[in-house]
């Protein structure tokens, strides 16, 4: 059954088809437009990559220790300390911004299945090193038992 008003245009078509018995089915279009996913913006820094001499140099020839003898307010202090280091960080592990898309959680997908799947990539991942048949069955017991419970 399909109930919807004449000014909604969401039904674009309907099809009923005839059976033998007295129940007919109705087989329609509907022009439903599905929601656009949800976007979260992630900001990071790559801090493996900063060059630790270079950064170590960079602090020492800051105007941090002339900043410690001119002032004895240690707000100010504090503020030209993260000012500096700031620069310093944007200078050497600059921030990167990247657009993640958000998926749901699927209801189905509980947490012993997650953690079967681990098990079996585990043992997938033992069994590949080694080649052994000892180990190829204790991926074949994983996987087995992942299956069952999917």
């Amino acid at each position: 059954m399909v109930i919807s008003r004449s000014t909604d245009n969401i039904v674009e078509t309907v099809r009923v088809l005839d059976l033998i018995s007295d129940h007919h089915i109705v087989a329609c279009n509907l022009d439903v437009a599905k929601p656009p996913p949800l976007v979260k913006t992630i900001t990071s820094r790559k801090y493996r990559s900063v060059d630790l001499p270079a950064f170590k140099n960079d602090i020492s020839s800051s105007d941090l220790k002339t900043a410690s003898s001119e002032s004895n307010n240690v707000c100010d202090l504090a503020d030209k300390y993260n000012s500096v280091m700031s620069d310093l960080l944007n200078k050497h592990a600059p921030l990167s911004t990247k657009r993640v898309v958000i998926r749901p959680k699927q209801p189905w997908f509980t947490n012993s299945l997650h953690s079967a799947k681990r098990n079996r990539r585990k043992a997938e991942r033992k069994w590949i090193s080694s080649r052994s048949l000892i180990d190829f069955d204790k991926f074949k017991k994983a996987r087995n038992s992942y299956n069952i419970e999917l």
